[in-house]
């Protein structure tokens, strides 16, 4: 499920302090407003291994009475479709709903993927072609309606023959270009990204035994990140901080944060989330149809 979170998380949140490479792509942040963000907890081995068919997760937060339910289809562990819906109260019916489709090619590798209705008509779509030996190249479309042509991004991926993501490489043409080599230690956490710009330098992940669990740190002047795994690779919990000059809305002292704790069942697959922010609790619990 990795390189379904690597192509389609389409919902990102503010990471000023680590603004370049998109590390919620590679280890689990939250997954209230982050498209796909629990593909990195539901893993395609665990899905595939339950036989899991279908996925619903339902949301509330303790700001409001409203809540979303997502629903994920499932085919040999892979999800195919999601809907996304949300409703205002309890008692009150789905106010909107969105829907994301997702292709295999015969490897089983993500090929296709649009949000909306049908592929032609999607505001949001993805393809990737397989250029063999873990090179693949990434077509983003996105429309916009202010704009008579759609914005059209191309970047290059490469994996090694654990599936891990390598390389990055945008195209010379990208306005905004992330070029970065990725390294892992040898349980598949991360160790570093390196970035292509020196003036972006490497990111370097602190880790130190904490009991059975590993804790890897990510720091930086203004930010701060922790995830603790457990002795099976689960992410147990991580934590967001970032510090700011002057308090923000829904800030505490001049901090923006958030702490998650990650819960899963006695067959690996997840639980419940549970997400601490300042001042408010999102809680997402989990249910399959096998």
């Amino acid at each position: 499920m990795k390189k379904i979170v690597v192509f389609c998380i389409v919902y990102l949140f503010c990471m000023d302090g680590f603004s370049q490479f998109p590390i919620h792509t590679l280890l689990p942040m939250v997954v209230s407003g982050v498209g796909f963000g629990d593909t990195l907890l539901n893993t395609h081995a665990v899905l595939l291994r339950e036989g899991i068919k279908k996925i619903t997760a339902y949301q509330t937060s303790s700001r409001d009475r409203g809540s979303f339910t997502t629903t994920y289809t499932v085919n040999d562990g892979r999800i195919e479709s999601r809907a996304w819906c949300y409703r205002r109260s309890p008692d009150s019916a789905f106010r909107f709903c969105l829907h994301d489709t997702l292709l295999y090619n015969n490897k089983g590798g993500l090929q296709d993927y649009w949000s909306g209705n049908s592929k032609e008509t999607a505001q949001m779509k993805m393809t990737r072609e397989d250029k063999g030996a873990g090179h693949v190249t990434i077509t983003w479309i996105t429309k916009d309606p202010q704009r008579p042509a759609p914005h059209i991004s191309i970047y290059h991926q490469v994996y090694n023959n654990k599936g891990q993501l390598i390389s990055q490489q945008y195209d010379p043409k990208e306005k905004y270009i992330v070029n970065a080599s990725l390294y892992y230690n040898a349980d598949g956490l991360p160790d570093s990204i390196r970035h292509e710009n020196p003036e972006w330098g490497t990111y370097v992940f602190n880790r130190r035994q904490k009991g059975r669990n590993t804790v890897l740190t990510l720091e930086s002047a203004r930010v701060s990140n922790k995830w603790v795994y457990n002795q099976a690779g689960q992410c147990l919990s991580s934590v967001w901080l970032t510090k700011y000059s002057t308090t923000m809305r829904n800030s505490d002292k001049g901090t923006l944060f958030s702490e998650v704790d990650y819960h899963y069942n006695k067959d690996g697959t997840l639980s419940k989330v549970v997400e601490k922010n300042a001042g408010y609790k999102v809680t997402t619990v989990y249910s399959y149809t096998r």
